[in-house]
């Protein structure tokens, strides 16, 4: 299988009569988009802004991001999403705009899950996240005055109109030349060379409100699907998409995925990229190890891989299920290399462990979930205010600038200090941060 992704570099966003490119700006027909959207009968008004690096700004209620793109060659756009599943992703030609991203705002604060991040354009938190170093379109979709609207359809119906808003912007540059492109290809084995798999656990909101899991791959859900193996181009091509910014694997980085792609571009060079597979979060005890062994199996037998790179949708449970893996991996003679994040604030590396094994040998810990980082004090906000929940949360779940607890006062404006995990962009379950962990 073989991907061919086409770059169109986007310098700076501006609202214009016609939406088209011109020497690396992006001029956006807001009516034009604006009156696309509102063909879906649940959304009744939307609101877009611009936001770009260095400027005094905070967008915040940003549940997911993603990066314009559109088919060359007629191919589905976002199958399974905007178009029915009648073919699997990962072949063809995609046309990206590049150093801009769509940010996918919740004005009304009925996301499932109720869990938003903030982006800061300026300050210190502008250092912790790529989409700061980005131009930004935001798109805020009003949910029409129908209580019969569940969160779960109104989410459904964000992401098709931000996907489609997305497809749209990209056609502006199918008339232009790409700036470059890459080809996305591991059908060659280099015999020479160590072969190297790669399993991505997804994050399906098996726990999340309602207990409602979420529509990920390719439009289905998939929350008690043993694992599957996949083609990683599918990965590129849109046929994981999430809605759930808030547990670091928003769609933006699935299209632009920091292991699949760095795989890509080492395949015979000094590795083999032999294959992927997806799964999720298992929380029976026997489920889990026969997912775990099923996993070993297949990058052994099938891929015949030399080591294994894992990584975890979220919390406790994945956590375990990564390490079994990893683990049942090492019993057959692979090196498996699981990455993690560590959840609390105050601790060291070894506590966050949460499996103790002696077959594992490396382990990645690629940030701090609740590390406090200041933020600065902004001249426009972009989003609505949020609305306090009914039922507290735990206060880690509160985005220190914009509520420091359930019973103080909405500060969006101010330079109050938020927990990492709020930072829309900083941590990434896929590699796709500028953290690391270190302890002393």
């Amino acid at each position: 299988m073989k991907l061919t992704l086409e770059y169109v570099d986007i310098k700076d966003i501006q609202f214009g009569d016609a939406t088209r490119i011109e020497n690396g700006v992006l001029y956006v027909n807001a009516q034009e988009l604006k009156e696309q959207i509102l063909e879906d009968p649940f959304i009744k008004d939307v609101e877009m802004d611009i936001c770009r690096p260095g400027e005094s700004v905070r967008v915040i209620s940003i549940v997911d991001a993603i990066e314009p793109r559109v088919k060359v060659d007629n191919g589905a756009n976002w199958c399974g999403i905007l178009s029915p599943f009648n073919e699997f992703t990962g072949r063809g030609t995609n046309r990206c705009l590049k150093g801009m991203a769509i940010l996918i705002q919740d004005s009304n604060h009925v996301w499932p899950g109720g869990r938003f991040g903030d982006l800061d354009m300026i300050g210190p938190r502008a250092e912790l996240s790529p989409y700061s170093k980005m131009c930004n379109l935001t798109i805020q979709c009003i949910k029409a005055d129908n209580d019969s609207i569940n969160p779960w359809d109104f989410a459904a119906s964000i992401r098709k109109a931000c996907y489609g808003a997305g497809v749209y912007l990209a056609k502006a540059a199918l008339s232009l030349t790409p700036d470059r492109s890459e080809v996305l290809d591991n059908e060659t084995v280099y015999p020479d060379l160590p072969n190297v798999g790669y399993y991505q656990q997804c994050y399906a909101a098996q726990y999340q409100y309602e207990n409602v899991p979420e529509p990920i791959y390719y439009g289905f859900v998939i929350p008690d699907s043993f694992p599957l193996v996949i083609q990683p181009q599918e990965v590129i091509d849109g046929a994981i998409a999430y809605g759930h910014g808030y547990h670091q694997a928003e769609t933006y980085a699935q299209q632009n995925h920091s292991i699949i792609m760095g795989l890509f571009r080492r395949h015979g060079k000094d590795l083999n990229f032999r294959g992927m597979m997806i799964g999720t979060t298992n929380t029976d005890d026997h489920r889990r190890r026969l997912a775990a062994m099923m996993i070993a199996n297949t990058m052994k037998e099938v891929f015949h891989c030399d080591g294994v790179l894992m990584t975890k949708a979220f919390g406790g449970a994945s956590h375990v299920c990564e390490g079994m893996a990893a683990s049942e991996c090492e019993k057959r003679g692979m090196v498996a290399v699981p990455m993690i994040q560590a959840l609390n604030e105050h601790t060291n590396l070894s506590s966050e462990m949460l499996f103790d094994d002696r077959n594992l040998k490396t382990i990645v810990q690629s940030g701090m979930y609740l590390e406090r980082h200041p933020g600065a004090k902004v001249d426009k906000v972009i989003g609505r205010n949020p609305v306090i929940p009914e039922v507290p949360l735990p206060p880690e779940f509160y985005l220190a600038s914009r509520i420091t607890s359930p019973d103080a006062p909405q500060s969006n404006h101010g330079p109050n200090t938020g927990i990492s995990g709020c930072v829309f962009g900083y941590l990434s379950q896929i590699g796709n941060t500028y953290c690391r962990a270190m302890d002393f």
